[in-house]
C-alpha cells in the first residue's frame, strides 16, 4: 500500500512543474520583441532637366525651335549633393558643327553651365581643332578656353592665350598674342575675329605678317576665308610698314 506521504510529495512536485512551464509559456509568449529595422535600398539618382542619368551613362539634350541645339553625354556619371554632374569621358554634340571632348568635366543641367578638361578638344566639321588645358560652356551657348589655346588643321596651326566660340552664331574669337602659321607663312597680332558662316574675319594688331617676300606691319586687317574656312586672302590696313610687297596676301 502506497504511503499518502508520498502520494502528496509526488503531486506537489507534479503541481509545481506544471506552474513552472506554465510561467515559461508566459515569459516566451509576451517576451520583448527587438524590431530589426529592413536595409533601406540604395538611392537611386534621378534624371535632370531633359535629361536621364545612371550610374554608367549620362545623356542630355538641349532642343531649340523643335531641334536638338546640343547633346551632352558621358560614359560614367556621379551625381553630388548640389545636383551637379560629374563626367567621365564627356562628349558635347553640335549638330552640323562638330564635338567637344574631354576625359573629365562636371555639367549642372538646371543652369546649363558645363566644365570639360584633361585633353579638351574642340573638332569642327571643316576640319578646324581646338585644344586647351580646359573648356566652359555658357549657358549663352558659348565655349570658352581656360588658359592658352591651341588650334590646327592640317598643316595649319596656330596659338593664342584664350579662344571663345558660339555655337549659336558660328562666331570664334582668338585673344591674345595671336599666332598663325599658314601655308609657311607667319601671321602675329593680337586679335583675330572670325564668321565661319560668312567666311570672313578681322584682325587687331598690331598685325605683322611674315613672307619669303619679307616683313609687312599694319595697324589692323581684314581676311576673307574659303567655302571650307581656309584663309583665302589677307589684307592689311593702312599704313603699312615693312619691306615692299603686295599688301594683300593670298
Amino acid at each position: 500500500m502506497t504511503d499518502p506521504r508520498v502520494t502528496l510529495k509526488r503531486l506537489r512536485w507534479a503541481f509545481s512543474a506544471l506552474f513552472i512551464l506554465f510561467l515559461l509559456v508566459l515569459v516566451w509568449k509576451f517576451r520583448p520583441r527587438v524590431e530589426v529595422p529592413t536595409p533601406a535600398p540604395p538611392p537611386i539618382l534621378s534624371g535632370g532637366v531633359k535629361g536621364s542619368l545612371s550610374a554608367t551613362g549620362f545623356e542630355f539634350r538641349e532642343t531649340s525651335g523643335g531641334k536638338v541645339a546640343y547633346a551632352v553625354t558621358a560614359s560614367r556619371v556621379a551625381e553630388s549633393p548640389g545636383g551637379e554632374r560629374n563626367l567621365e569621358d564627356p562628349v558635347v554634340t553640335l549638330p552640323g558643327q562638330g564635338k567637344a571632348t574631354a576625359r573629365l568635366g562636371t555639367f549642372d543641367p538646371a543652369t546649363k553651365k558645363l566644365r570639360m578638361w584633361d585633353d579638351a578638344r574642340l573638332e569642327r566639321n571643316d576640319g578646324w581643332v581646338l585644344t586647351a588645358d580646359a573648356f566652359r560652356m555658357t549657358p549663352e551657348g558659348e565655349v570658352v578656353t581656360e588658359g592658352p589655346a591651341r588650334f590646327s588643321r592640317g598643316a595649319d596651326s596656330g596659338a593664342s592665350q584664350q579662344a571663345r566660340y558660339n555655337r549659336e552664331t558660328q562666331r570664334a574669337a582668338l585673344e591674345g598674342d595671336v599666332s598663325l602659321s599658314l601655308g609657311g607663312r607667319r601671321i602675329v597680332c593680337q586679335t583675330v575675329n572670325l564668321d565661319l558662316l560668312g567666311h570672313a574675319g578681322t584682325l587687331t594688331g598690331p598685325v605683322v605678317m611674315e613672307t619669303s617676300a619679307g616683313r609687312l606691319e599694319a595697324p589692323a586687317g581684314t581676311a576673307t576665308l574659303t567655302a571650307d574656312n581656309r584663309l583665302e586672302t589677307l589684307t592689311l590696313g593702312s599704313p603699312v610698314a615693312g619691306q615692299a610687297g603686295a599688301r594683300t596676301l593670298s
